[in-house]
């Protein structure tokens, strides 16, 4: 489980044959508001007819945030996420979300 914020990672492996390995990078944790915010300008260059929707999501979990309702903020993040991932699949549309060395 990491923090809120970034965290470098390396991992290392040695198999049964001596051989070793390794790998570094990122992983970036963010707040619920920048996870909306994100996902925000996603949807953005999604197509109007599909976007409208998707921001009404948006403005109903930043109330439910503003409203302190956390666990229902969060269950509707989780749901706008899948959504907008979809969107973008559909559309064909689908971006990196972050850098190549950053993982959430």
């Amino acid at each position: 489980v990491f923090s809120i914020g970034r965290t470098p990672v390396r991992c290392w492996a040695t198999d049964s044959a001596g051989n070793t390995s390794s790998v570094a990078f990122t992983v970036t944790v963010r707040g619920a508001g920048g996870q909306v915010a994100d996902l925000a300008e996603r949807i953005d260059r999604l197509p109007a007819e599909t976007a409208l929707g998707l921001r009404r999501q948006v403005v109903d979990v930043r109330r439910l945030l503003r409203q302190g309702e956390l666990a229902k903020a969060y269950g509707r993040l989780a749901e706008l996420r899948s959504a907008v991932a979809s969107a973008e699949f559909g559309a064909g549309a689908r971006q990196p979300e972050r850098g190549a060395d950053d993982h959430e």
